[in-house]
């Protein structure tokens, strides 16, 4: 399951200890729910993208995005949900993770071979 990369973003110092330690097991729910395999053909991308993400909400500076994508991404109610879950062990209760769900749950869409909603 994407190990390779993952040491790379280790390695290149693109996610921390903690992170590098955590992912594997989150990715593995990931996959559960989603009931697909994560490779990289299907999900490369968006494991760069997750540990990017990671990193900003334990920064306290996920990406804000506008209300109407957000509003369209949360139409997609189970997705945008495991979105939210795949984020929330990493941060604080101040932070809103709604913007960081939108990308999610394009990719989630993509790895489904659903139509995306936004």
């Amino acid at each position: 399951m994407l190990q390779k990369r993952l040491e790379l973003l280790y390695a290149s110092q693109q996610m921390d200890a903690d992170t590098y330690e955590r992912i594997p097991s989150l990715l593995g729910e990931l996959e559960n729910k989603l009931g697909v395999e994560l490779q990289e053909d299907n999900a490369g991308a968006f494991v760069s993208h997750y540990i990017k993400a990671i990193q900003r909400v334990k920064a306290g500076a996920p990406i804000q995005e506008d209300p109407s994508f957000i509003q369209m991404a949360q139409k997609k109610e189970r997705l945008f949900q495991w979105a939210i879950e795949s984020l929330h062990p990493f941060a604080n209760d101040n932070v809103s993770l709604d913007g960081e769900a939108v990308y999610f749950v394009s990719y989630f869409e993509m790895m489904l071979g659903e139509e995306p909603v936004c």
